[in-house]
């Protein structure tokens, strides 16, 4: 589930958690400067060790460190068959910044046949730049100036989310923008549920199947709205099955078509109320046309939409999933005449209304009434919560999102249970699957290409139209709510060539001299230091970063680092700390990620300087960092497109960074795991050998030093504790009676709290919140941390439920808030306390 909410509140004094103050890697006037620099409050600009580093208490195995650049002789030699240095050929730009002549000659200048056509867009399958891609031509409805063009490209491109189709770039030309997706080998999911050529046959004819499509798709689209990037309100407006990519080898389900309303310029400003703002002066609303069967209501009377509409279209694919019926057909009445118009909506309704065995009957027969007959109706309601005709009614994404993923480990468990199979192979069947037949509708010719090539190639791609439609998703709409100026000329000052050299390559491989000249050969001095890492803020191609020096565990081949560098550096996710790129000199890498300012959750909960006063004061601010956190966890175990299961490995409150401006939270170091060479095994066991901090390694882990995300799931569940305590994951007092260090652990004192029961837990949650909380969400959230960090690796949830349980108590603790009047927004101050 995917969240973006905005609250912030007052982030103050602290300095370095007592663990990080003792490490002797400093150099004494390092030491003497930030003592004082940090005495008094936070400042992003001068603080170094209230930022997240990867402090390790408890290491597997040891190293001898240096903070400054080390020899290469030492160790083994990393080797230059497989520097980094060598894929900077090998790594493509992103965003790409397509030329029209590259756009020409891929489609045969506009002569080759189209992979699919409708009446507002054409695509062809292509090949640009050596790879191969789906081109779509669709027409500009309005102008759009350089910067926020510029914004908008950058921030879709770089959003990447395993269920979504990537944008890999655009050309503009005249009133025509090319935008050009990822291709990916599969079928839509109106043709996989509607086989004209064969109605009896489906390959979604298993209900787990269809329930892993409705979470893919829900799960994307609440990244489109909420953890893309974008700082306003995102719309996707192009929900539908015939939008909907259920890929080949898996039947996993992608989104397709995400930005395309955003950069064709559909959107419209519209005064909306204060408490509408969604970042600019105008709320973010577009004016485009719609696909029958999939409009709310409020869309086909005004023509503006917003993220409740795109709710309302989920919800009739749902119901599609649920039936496999159209979203809307017409049946000849032979005893009227006429013919009728039949509404998934409508018959979902009066399947409902009738209730008793009228569900059976209308839940699609190729399933064979193999389904959990109490999931199936669940489904139904939410498919009509979400098609209420009142938008206030209909639930947010993230909520759907998180009632979907539980829906499916339901259906998982029942499939379980009863011996049903819950992996697929269908590569074989969607080969199978026959081509969509063209209905009597005509498809209108391809715009002829704008500019210079129009009057050549205009009469032949008329004629080369192929009648019937691609089984491949398009953005076919079938009605029109508003048609743009065929007058509108996309100015020349606007043209996406001129953003060519604004737009940095992504992701970055750095050369050695740079990153010597940023850190002042390695004498700057840093920003924080540990055992294993060091770390520099500075500036390195304009940018302002973070600079963490690390030792490689393991030698890496070219293709294995190639493919981990691009997949990590691509993904993007709102609660996670981005990597811009890598240099690797010796027996070194050097990871650059973005600056955020802020602090870390250490420092917010536990301030050594005042130890009464918190920024997290707020029972729902600390909700919103668990919320925050789970939610990015569950990104980068499962969505941020590894093939195998990705393991961060570092969860810890000193590597979660809550930022200055709102008290959102971040997950900081995705990928140092993965980049250092710290994972080995085969990709079955994907385990990882690294260093730990004591209090937050799973038993498994300190047994054996592997780590899986179920250490990471341990690790988290230490997080929550500390947020409902206050108290360190680890803490060492001593005790005048025996004369030795007693030790405490937040799960220890956990398990006593629920074992004494009663008015216990009052006792033991943060005093700082001044018993503003409600309690049962409290007790909830201790008693989830706790399974958690269950001994047993089996027995703790996954990431997926964690997020969703997490998100469903923020929800609870939200309203519970605003029935007390307490506040649900939060401003930020620097004041010193």
């Amino acid at each position: 589930m995917c969240k973006s909410k905005k609250s912030t509140n007052t982030i103050s004094s602290a300095t370095a958690p007592k663990s990080m103050a003792d490490k002797s890697l400093r150099s004494p006037q390092h030491t003497a400067s930030s003592s004082s620099s940090t005495s008094s409050y936070i400042n992003p600009s001068s603080s170094t060790y209230n930022y997240p580093s990867t402090n390790y208490s408890q290491k597997y195995p040891s190293t001898n460190y240096s903070p400054k650049h080390p020899s290469t002789s030492k160790s083994w030699s990393f080797s230059s068959k497989t520097s980094l240095s060598n894929l900077k050929d090998s790594l493509p730009e992103n965003p790409h910044i397509y030329d029209f002549s590259e756009i020409s000659k891929a489609t045969n200048n506009f002569v080759q046949k189209p992979f699919s056509s409708s009446s507002s867009s054409i695509s062809w399958r292509c090949s640009i730049r050596g790879k191969e891609l789906i081109l779509f031509q669709r027409k500009f409805r309005r102008q759009i100036e350089l910067p926020e063009l510029q914004q908008r490209l950058l921030t879709i491109c770089r959003s990447h989310h395993s269920s979504v189709i990537k944008l890999l770039g655009a050309s503009t030309s005249g009133n025509y923008i090319y935008l050009a997706y990822e291709y990916v080998n599969g079928a839509n999911l109106a043709t996989c549920l509607r086989n004209p050529q064969n109605p009896s046959y489906t390959v979604l004819s298993s209900w787990l199947s269809r329930m892993q499509i409705a979470t893919d798709i829900a799960n994307g689209l609440d990244y489109i709205h909420h953890c893309s990037g974008l700082n306003s309100e995102f719309v996707h407006n192009h929900i539908k099955s015939s939008s909907i990519l259920v890929t080949e080898d898996s039947l996993n389900a992608k989104i397709c078509h995400f930005g395309t309303a955003e950069l064709c310029g559909e959107i419209v400003g519209k005064e909306v109320s204060s408490s509408k703002k969604f970042g600019r002066s105008n709320s973010k609303v577009m004016k485009i046309e719609g696909t029958r069967g999939y409009m709310a209501p409020e869309f086909q009377a005004s023509g503006f939409t917003t993220q409740k509409c795109d709710v309302y279209a989920f919800g009739v694919v749902i119901l599609e999933l649920v039936s496999g019926e159209e979203a809307l057909r017409y049946v000849f009445d032979e005893g009227g005449g006429a013919y009728k118009r039949i509404s998934v909506i409508e018959r979902a309704r009066g399947v409902m209304a009738v209730g008793g065995g009228e569900l059976r009957k209308w839940v699609d027969k190729r399933m064979k009434d193999s389904y959990p007959v109490e999931v199936a109706e669940r489904m139904l309601l939410l498919g009509l919560e979400c098609v209420d005709d009142d938008p206030e009614k209909r639930p947010d994404m993230g909520l759907v999102d998180g009632r979907v993923s539980k829906l499916y480990l339901e259906s998982k468990n029942w499939a379980e249970k009863i011996g049903l199979p819950t992996d697929f192979s269908i590569r074989d069947m969607i080969n199978n699957l026959s081509p969509k037949p063209k209905t009597s509708e005509s498809l209108k010719p391809s715009p002829p290409p704008p500019a210079s090539t129009a009057a050549t190639s205009s009469s032949s791609a008329s004629s080369s139209i192929n009648q019937s439609s691609s089984n491949y998703p398009s953005t076919d709409d079938s009605s029109t709510c508003t048609e743009a100026s065929n007058s509108l000329s996309f100015s020349s000052k606007t043209s996406l060539s001129s953003l060519k050299d604004s737009l940095p390559e992504n992701p970055h491989i750095y050369g050695l001299s740079e990153i010597c000249e940023a850190t002042n050969n390695f004498l700057k001095k840093p920003f924080s230091s540990s055992s294993s890492s060091t770390s520099w803020r500075c500036s390195i191609r304009g940018k302002e970063v973070i600079i963490f020096q690390r030792k490689f565990r393991l030698q890496i081949g070219l293709p294995e680092l190639q493919k981990r560098l691009l997949t990590i550096c691509r993904s993007h996710h709102s609660s996670v700390i981005k990597l811009f790129g890598v240099s690797s000199p010796g027996n070194y890498i050097y990871l650059v990620y973005e600056y955020v300012h802020g602090a870390n959750l250490a420092t917010c909960l536990r301030n050594p300087q005042n130890p009464s006063y918190t920024v997290l004061s707020s029972w729902l601010s600390r909700m919103q960092i668990a919320t925050d956190i789970a939610n990015g966890l569950d990104y980068i175990h499962h969505c941020s497109g590894l093939n195998s299961e990705s393991v961060h490995g570092h969860i810890k409150s000193s590597s979660i960074l809550v930022t200055e401006d709102s008290l959102n939270a971040k997950i900081c170091h995705f990928g140092t795991a993965e980049l250092c060479g710290e994972r080995v095994g085969n990709e079955d066991s994907r385990g990882m050998r690294f260093e730990g901090t004591a209090g937050y390694m799973a038993p498994e882990s300190q047994a054996s030093a592997f780590v899986t995300q179920k250490c990471d799931v341990y690790a988290f569940g230490v997080v929550i504790l500390e947020l409902v305590s206050g108290e360190e994951a680890l803490r060492y007092v001593f005790d005048k009676v025996g004369g030795v260090y007693k030790r405490i652990s937040v799960i220890e004192r956990a398990r006593e709290v629920v074992a004494v029961g009663g008015g216990e837990l009052r006792k033991w949650v943060d005093k700082r919140m001044k018993d503003s909380y409600p309690v049962e969400v409290a007790e909830k959230m201790v008693l989830l941390g706790l399974e958690c960090v269950d001994d047993d690796p089996e027995k703790r949830p996954h990431t997926g439920l964690i997020d969703v349980r997490v998100s469903k108590l923020y929800l609870k603790s939200k309203k519970w808030a605003e029935k007390f009047g307490l506040p649900t927004d939060f401003s930020v101050s620097l004041a010193p306390r």
